[in-house]
């Protein structure tokens, strides 16, 4: 596994077979697919079926949970608790504040953050996890839950949550960003290089450009610069990383 995209929507790029290929094309032999609702669940999981370089994570994003109906909620969890056996983990889940207004809606995103992380320590699967503007909350549930093998995607938390993750056994996911914002560039030289992952979340769009798994290898030399180590010392460890947040 020389390159590993931790985190991204594969799934809703144009062209999803020709960027797997691209990214093949760069070394980028994994990538972690996550899912946001009950839709994207079954495309990435028949993705999977036809590119063994997806790894399919399959959840709930919680965002989308307030949007979704109670019906729509059962059906999507039913497909959850029925797939996760074969899928890679559980993913997209966590805590979205921005866009949960409210204590009720915060509150329900905590209670589906926790089935989550409950169901993925039930089947020894990892779970990816988003944490927008809500990252005490996050590290709360998870050592609540006492999850194991979780990874805060896109998390770039001050020196006290970053501490807090790295106790609780999580991964850090270095995101673009790297790519040029000093404050990018100083996280990934603070996380432990053991916690350490790289991801594009595609297709998010960066300066302007709509991100690919073909960019890790760039995210890479930008983390190994920041660090000052080598691409194939940063590389080696990488593919320890993945092993292990995985379980494979």
């Amino acid at each position: 596994m020389p390159w590993f995209d931790a985190h991204c929507h594969v799934n809703e790029l144009d062209d999803a077979a020709e960027e797997i290929q691209n990214a093949l094309s760069e070394n980028v032999s994994a990538m972690a697919c996550n899912a946001v609702d009950l839709e994207s669940m079954k495309k990435i999981m028949e993705l999977s079926k036809r590119f063994k370089s997806i790894r399919p994570f399959i959840g709930m994003h919680p965002s989308n949970l307030l949007n979704m109906s109670e019906t729509e909620l059962e059906d999507a969890w039913k497909f959850v608790q029925e797939n996760i056996s074969t899928a890679a983990g559980v993913g997209e889940t966590g805590l979205d504040y921005r866009d949960a207004e409210t204590p009720e809606q915060r509150t329900m995103q905590q209670a589906w953050f926790e089935k989550h992380l409950q169901l993925a320590k039930e089947f020894g699967k990892p779970a990816s996890v988003h944490s927008r503007m809500a990252r005490d909350d996050v590290l709360r549930i998870v050592e609540k839950t006492r999850a194991k093998r979780v990874l805060l995607h896109w998390f770039m938390g001050n020196e006290s949550q970053t501490s807090k993750a790295i106790e609780l056994g999580c991964w850090l996911s270095i995101a673009p960003g790297v790519l040029d914002q000093p404050q990018w560039k100083r996280f990934a030289e603070r996380v432990p290089l053991h916690k350490l992952l790289l991801e594009t979340d595609c297709p998010v769009p960066y300066n302007g450009r709509q991100s690919k798994p073909d960019w890790i290898p760039r995210i890479a030399e930008a983390v190994a610069e920041a660090r000052k180590i080598s691409v194939e010392s940063l590389e080696e460890a990488l593919e320890q990383n993945a092993l292990d947040w995985l379980g494979v």
